[in-house]
């Protein structure tokens, strides 16, 4: 996978951050694995105002692959600020489970 791609429990704790996404942010996962996404990761919109708190509640709460409105920008390890375009998706839980269909993470 080329793209930036971060997993989380459904507290949104990191649980796995693939290398395009260590490229981009300045993080390897052995540093934020178990780390909560919104305190290692701040957003907020282009034009200045707050990003959504909880980046991972807002994708959990959708239940559905989003794509949000406005650009987001990004506060990388070292302090650069990088402009992105977010999809998120929640990730269905295991078979044994599908008759619920609950999201995991």
């Amino acid at each position: 996978i080329s793209d930036a791609v971060i997993t989380t429990d459904l507290d949104g704790h990191i649980l796995f951050i693939n290398e395009g996404a260590s490229l981009m942010t300045g993080w390897e996962h052995k540093t934020v694995h178990n780390k909560l996404f919104s305190e290692v990761l701040p957003v907020h919109y282009a034009d200045d105002r707050p990003g959504p708190e909880n980046l991972v509640a807002a994708v959990l709460h959708a239940e559905k692959r989003i794509q949000f409105e406005h650009p987001i920008l990004l506060e990388t390890a070292d302090g650069q600020v990088k402009r992105l375009t977010v999809n998120g998706a929640p990730v269905s839980v295991l078979p044994v489970r599908c008759p619920r269909n609950r999201a995991i993470g």
